[in-house]
């Protein structure tokens, strides 16, 4: 499958349209609309929890970037991307207006690679939307990109399943936290979701 063909199945296209349509102020899911600036309860907590002092952090699928914008405010360097331009220039846009640098990259995830693992990386939301196909070459990007024994904080649609995510991951994680939590912020409210505090297990 080429590249152009790769980038539909996983669904970009409708990820930039969709980014798109929320810029000219047309409706769209609630956990990624721009009134959403607070920081992620489970985040936070997981900061204090598992004491992670690692400065360098990966945000995938940063949607409007406010996750990866509160981060920098705390004095992590983060780098962050989407699969959607038009989201990146609205995270570029809300960085500057709040006075922090964050590195937010346009990039698709099946393309995208870096040349330096991180202490922890983090996804709120971007597994939860991806086609099952592409779960399992997901879970091994995120393992090459974690520094050896780092944390991956991820949070799904509940409807998943726990055990469903515990074997996706099982090969390169362990899991240690699993519980059930929310999507928070936006309107009409909160959203059922599963958030995981996963260990990679070995170095790859």
């Amino acid at each position: 499958m080429d590249k152009l063909k790769l980038f539909k199945a996983a669904g970009g296209m409708k990820w930039e349209d969709r980014y798109r349509k929320w810029k000219e102020g047309k409706a769209g899911r609630a956990w990624f609309t721009p009134e959403i600036k607070v920081r992620d309860s489970d985040i936070e907590q997981s900061l204090k929890e598992f004491d992670l002092k690692g400065k360098c952090v990966l945000d995938i699928g940063t949607g409007w970037g406010w996750q990866a914008i509160a981060l920098a405010e705390k004095g992590y360097q983060v780098t962050a991307f989407d699969t959607s331009h038009t989201a990146i220039e609205l995270c570029k846009t809300n960085a500057a207006q709040r006075n922090v640098e964050v590195d937010f990259i346009t990039a698709d995830l099946n393309f995208c690679d870096f040349d330096i693992q991180f202490d922890w990386v983090m996804d709120r939301g971007c597994f939860t939307t991806l086609n099952e196909g592409f779960h399992k070459s997901y879970c091994e990007k995120v393992a090459k990109w974690l520094k050896p024994y780092g944390c991956f904080l991820v949070k799904v649609n509940s409807r998943m399943g726990i055990p469903y995510i515990q074997t996706c991951f099982e090969p390169w994680f362990e899991v240690a936290t699993a519980k059930p939590s929310l999507f928070q912020g936006g309107n009409p409210g909160s959203f059922t979701s599963l958030y995981f505090v996963m260990k990679k297990k070995n170095p790859i």
